[in-house]
């Protein structure tokens, strides 16, 4: 078990939403890992799976998998989230490329808490306008 879940057991409460996040109908129930991890801290989880998906999780799985974006930010904003996990090994090298872009150019609004390896904890400290 990642220390990022350790770490966030001893957080405050918020909930967290944790990357890549899947929006490939076929890989849905990948988010289940994350589901299963949650256990480690009872955060409250972002991510879900279950045999019924949501209408509002259809419209939004696209723009929350690019994280951290404007809309990504919007969207979580609205559902305040707190924490983002981001597990480095589940990327491929393109999007992985992509997201340390991303993470550069939105990093003033992400506070890192713990980058252990693959697994990389944060706390989002503040919204893009």
């Amino acid at each position: 078990m990642p220390r990022a879940y350790a770490m966030l057991a001893t957080l405050p409460r918020g909930p967290v939403a944790e990357f890549p996040y899947f929006y490939r109908r076929p890989d849905f129930p990948r988010h289940a890992y994350y589901m299963l991890n949650s256990t480690a801290h009872w955060q409250p989880l972002v991510n879900g799976y279950s045999d019924h998906i949501p209408r509002d999780f259809r419209e939004q799985v696209v723009p929350l998998s690019s994280f951290p974006s404007r809309e990504s930010f919007l969207l979580l904003g609205k559902i305040g989230a707190r924490y983002v996990v981001f597990h480095l090994d589940l990327y491929d090298r393109r999007s992985r490329e992509r997201l340390l872009e991303r993470l550069q150019s939105y990093g003033r609004y992400l506070r890192p808490l713990m980058q252990e390896e693959d697994v990389w904890l944060y706390e989002i400290v503040d919204w893009p306008n």
